[in-house]
């Protein structure tokens, strides 16, 4: 039966409401009288029509309530949460083109629902339109779909960064391949994105370069980044994710920066991983193109919460009082504006955003700051715990295989809390290295060739950010899956893959004590 999520209760609310008379228990069919009534007096009244669709829900008239919950949002469009009941309820109603323009809805109000881009995928694919829908599994939303199904506050003009001023864009030389992929040692069957020949696809990577924009302007969201131009045009290599359905809705107000500002932003919240492999490399960029970073008048970043992040400037010569956050000023525009190609996730569960000159840029930059680094506090097998406190992911008989480690000459290590320096240290001068999937293993980076690294992963989330990091930098790759603790995911279903992060490890001591004997330790 279909219902109408997270509505509240008509019976109640009514009841509170000045049109019903007392706290009796009132029938659906007179509730829907007096609502009526009620929205005669009060036609802009949002909730009541919310009210309106939980009792026609009740009463069975589905596409009713459809109608009464669609105008209750058409009346607060802010509203992302009305917008994505009203898409669920014509799902339920098979509606499918209504769900996608409410799914869009939903994304216009706000630009950090990611599930939506999985349930449009979804009903792209149920009306045969996989190449699209396939986009949207990316988190990359086709202009088309959004001409077609979106709301259109304003025109949607895309163009190419080729067709701008020839002195306003530096290109520079194509990113190097990844070396020959190696598939991970398992102890069983390699798992499918630990192999090359059955990684999930990712796109190419961009074209390295600048593009200065007089008066350009930037809309950032942790599913798109839109770069326009002063007369409003989308620069398609520098926008990326739902930068269509940005282009096309009614932006929020805009901040406005006198002098350079040099665009870093990326989608997604910037942990410790999005932080030194998507954000700052592209520092390098802005070099090689010949920006100097002092005539920068501004470094827009997404924000500045962590201390990594701010050691990481300090380090980098950028002072943090001439940042501004783009999750404060989601909109901004400049006297000029310095784009340059995102790098981000292409899906849940791959990443290509580690690449050679990734590697080689945190070696150049930070690996110097290891030398401070008394040895003898560097073991030379590491173990990476988890803190207690973190909200997911968990490691729920860490105790259990400890000491094991500990037997095999393993030291366990908490990097939260530890310099720069001395997190690059520890991951140079070990020779074996247990971790927990987890941005700690971002330091990969600093690891020697031939190192071994042995992967701790929930068997529902194998994700390949690491195996290419480990890849990259010629490292004895193994990984072992934790002990299958929940239901199978459903295959293909990508909203359930997107949460799977969270799911809690647990390691069989046996197979890990088998996997550390295979791997000589």
């Amino acid at each position: 039966m279909l219902v109408v999520a997270e509505l509240p209760d008509a019976q109640n609310s009514v009841a509170r409401n000045p049109v019903a008379e007392n706290q009796q228990p009132i029938a659906p069919e007179l509730i829907r009288q007096r609502l009526r009534s009620a929205i005669c007096d009060r036609p802009q009244d949002s909730d009541l029509y919310v009210q309106f669709a939980q009792v026609l829900a009740q009463l069975q008239r589905w596409p009713a309530a459809a109608m009464a919950l669609w105008r209750a949002a058409e009346l607060a469009p802010a509203n992302w949460r009305l917008w994505l009941q009203g898409a669920q309820v014509a799902e339920g109603l098979g509606d499918r083109p209504m769900a996608i323009r409410a799914y869009l809805r939903s994304l216009q109000a706000n630009g950090n629902g990611a599930t939506c881009c999985f349930r449009v995928a979804r009903l792209l694919r149920e009306l045969g339109r996989d190449r699209e829908a396939a986009d949207c599994e990316r988190w990359q939303l086709p202009p088309a779909i959004v001409q077609e199904f979106a709301r259109l506050d304003y025109p949607l003009h895309l163009c190419s960064a080729a067709n701008l001023p020839a002195e306003q864009t530096r290109w520079l030389e194509p990113i190097a391949p990844y070396p020959p992929l190696k598939a991970a040692r398992m102890l069983g069957p390699v798992h499918p994105h630990l192999a090359p020949d059955t990684a999930p696809q990712l796109p190419p990577w961009p074209r390295p370069g600048v593009v200065a924009i007089p008066q350009g302007r930037a809309q950032i969201s942790q599913l798109g980044i839109c770069i326009t131009t002063a007369d409003h045009q989308v620069v398609q290599e520098l926008s990326s994710g739902i930068a269509p359905l940005q282009a096309v809705s009614q932006p929020p107000p805009v901040r406005k920066l006198s002098g350079t500002a040099a665009f870093l932003s990326v989608r997604f919240r910037p942990n410790y991983w999005h932080w030194m492999v998507d954000c700052l490399p592209r520092l390098a960029w802005l070099a090689e193109a010949g920006f100097e970073r002092s005539a920068i008048d501004w470094w827009v970043f997404d924000r500045l919460d962590y201390p990594f992040q701010f050691a990481t400037l300090e380090r980098l010569g950028i002072n943090p009082d001439r940042v501004v956050s783009s999750d404060r000023h989601p909109h901004l525009q400049a006297d000029r504006l310095l784009a340059l190609p995102p790098l981000g996730r292409c899906t849940p569960i791959s990443d290509n955003t580690f690449t050679p000159q990734t590697r080689d840029f945190l070696r150049r930059e930070f690996l110097p700051l290891a030398m401070a680094i008394d040895p003898a506090h560097c073991p030379d097998r590491l173990y990476i715990t988890r803190r207690n406190n973190v909200q997911h992911r968990r490691f729920l008989n860490e105790a259990e295989i400890l000491p094991l480690l500990t037997q095999r000459g393993f030291q366990a290590v908490d990097l939260d809390g530890l310099s720069l320096g001395h997190q690059a240290a520890l991951f140079q001068r070990a020779r074996a290295i247990v971790a927990p999937h987890g941005a700690g293993l971002t330091n990969l980076a600093y690891a020697e060739p031939g190192t071994t690294v042995i992967e701790l992963f929930p068997p529902r989330y194998v994700a390949n950010f690491f195996w290419l990091v480990a890849n990259c930098s010629h490292l004895n790759y193994w990984a072992l899956l934790g002990r299958e603790t929940l239901p199978p995911l459903p295959i293909g279903d990508w909203m359930a893959q997107a949460q799977a992060y969270r799911d809690d490890l647990e390691i069989d001591p046996q197979a890990l004590a088998t996997i550390l004997d295979r791997a000589n330790l």
